[in-house]
């Protein structure tokens, strides 16, 4: 056999294994894809609430819900069946941190969607008072002890839902000099808030707007 023989041989061979891989590749990747997708489609799916496996159903505690408000959660759930008191309290409490930390830092135009007009007003008039002043509000939420629901009300599909924030914080505010004028950086402070969210069940947007703050 002549060399050039040998070598159209070795090209020949080397044709039919990258054939024979390509299409292993094809068949393969189509079916990793399709697992991916298949994943992402789960995942989407789990993320919005939506049981879509039994053995993850059966995982999946019941949820735990005041039972002194359970009458007016039922309701809630009857006109917005995606609501779900855990989810409920974890952005409320997300929120309230959100929301004083814009305060002090005096950016409430940042978080106007989470504000009724009043409470806008109120924060807005507030924030631009310190900023004539030239003062300066350092508030440090610590920990969040405990948050309680203290009344839920639903007239038609508009909900409201008080909960009373236990926190631990420290408030500090200086003057333009960075001189402290009220507060101790060393001393923290429990403080209770009491905050009334409130929403249309029936809105797509899925935002509690703050619409009454008692201190």
């Amino acid at each position: 056999m002549s060399l050039d023989t040998e070598v159209l041989q070795i090209i020949i061979f080397a044709l039919i294994a990258g054939v024979i891989l390509y299409r292993l590749y094809l068949v393969l990747g189509e079916k990793r894809g399709h697992e991916d997708k298949e994943r992402a489609e789960k995942i989407s799916i789990w993320l919005k609430g939506e049981v879509i496996d039994d053995k993850i159903k059966a995982a999946t505690p019941p949820e735990v819900i005041p039972e002194k408000f359970s009458s007016e959660i039922a309701t809630l759930k009857s006109i917005d069946p995606t609501f779900l008191w855990k989810n409920f309290i974890k952005g409320a409490s997300q929120a309230f941190e959100i929301i004083i930390s814009h305060f002090a830092k005096g950016t409430i135009q940042d978080i106007e969607s989470l504000l009724s007009k009043d409470i806008y007003k109120d924060f807005s008039t507030e924030c631009e008072a310190r900023k004539k002043a030239g003062e300066v509000l350092e508030t440090t939420l610590l920990r969040v002890e405990s948050v309680t629901p203290e009344y839920i009300t639903v007239s038609g599909t508009m909900a409201r839902i008080t909960l009373l924030f236990v926190t631990e914080q420290t408030h500090i505010l200086r003057d333009k000099s960075g001189n402290i004028l009220e507060g101790d950086p060393k001393q923290s402070e429990e403080i209770h808030d009491t905050w009334t969210f409130q929403k249309d069940l029936k809105s797509s947007d899925p935002n509690w707007m703050l619409v009454k703050i008692n201190s």
